[in-house]
């Protein structure tokens, strides 16, 4: 979780559902998420992890870069290999 997440936003409803699964990991590791997609064979995945804060983004860009860019690249390559 960064500045920008919190467990807390996540309805009840949402979090106790029976298809509903929270895994905090680096989106950065296509093999810890190819585990993740193997483990629970997900037909959707929402990615809400993106790195927005503009002051941010200017003093370590490649943070952003990496989570934003190379993270959302993994989930659509592990998306089209499941």
């Amino acid at each position: 979780m960064s500045y920008a997440g919190k467990l807390s936003n996540i309805d009840d409803a949402v979090s106790k559902s029976s298809n509903y699964n929270f895994v905090q990991v680096d989106i950065r590791d296509i093999d810890v998420l190819r585990a993740i997609y193997a483990q629970h064979s997900p037909t959707d995945c929402i990615h809400f992890a993106a790195e927005s804060h503009v002051d941010n983004s200017i003093k370590n860009p490649g943070i952003f870069l990496e989570t934003n860019i190379l993270g959302t690249n993994n989930l659509l390559v592990l998306h089209k290999e499941f």
